[in-house]
């Protein structure tokens, strides 16, 4: 969760928003944290969102690692709680990421017993991509396609494409 003043400034962050406000603000992966960098660049990305927040309370923004979206909030307090009631113009930003389909599919088929072109043609199949996508892009015939398939299901237990995408996206 982030805090944000009026300005579009950061406020408070916790650490976990690190990664997802460099994809965000486009700042490169190599640089160590730095507070200072962050507070430069947000306000000019933040600012129009808490401008618009009232019509548009959540923004979806998509960037190479994955759709990411920001949600804004109104951070006032009761009044009957302990601590001191925060301005009017601060806002909370909860922001979340949603890692491509293809990628999570990679990351589960990683630890199967399949070779690289077997993995790729599983990819595929669980992308529901139809046979003749899958030759076009794989560059094999139908037989060949066939014959990855069989030794697909084969290795991991299934005999068809549901039950495939069941034993591995569960």
């Amino acid at each position: 969760m982030l805090t944000l003043d009026g300005d579009g400034h950061i406020v408070e962050a916790s650490g976990q928003f690190e990664q997802l406000l460099r994809a965000l603000l486009g700042l490169r992966f190599d640089q160590r944290f730095n507070r200072a960098a962050f507070a430069a660049a947000t306000p000019g990305f933040f600012a129009p969102l808490i401008a618009q927040a009232a019509r548009q309370p959540a923004v979806v923004r998509m960037t190479p690692y994955g759709r990411i979206t920001i949600r804004l909030y109104p951070a006032t307090r009761p009044a009957d709680t302990a601590q001191p009631p925060r301005p009017a113009d601060h806002h909370y930003a909860l922001i979340e990421r949603q890692v491509p389909m293809a990628l999570e599919i990679m990351k589960r088929l990683a630890p199967l017993d399949l070779s690289p072109r077997e993995r790729e043609v599983a990819r595929h199949l669980l992308l529901a991509h139809p046979p003749a996508r899958i030759m076009k892009e794989t560059g094999v015939g139908a037989h060949t396609l066939h014959d990855y398939r069989r030794r697909i299901y084969r290795r991991v237990g299934v005999g068809s494409r549901e039950e495939l995408a069941q034993r591995v996206l569960s």
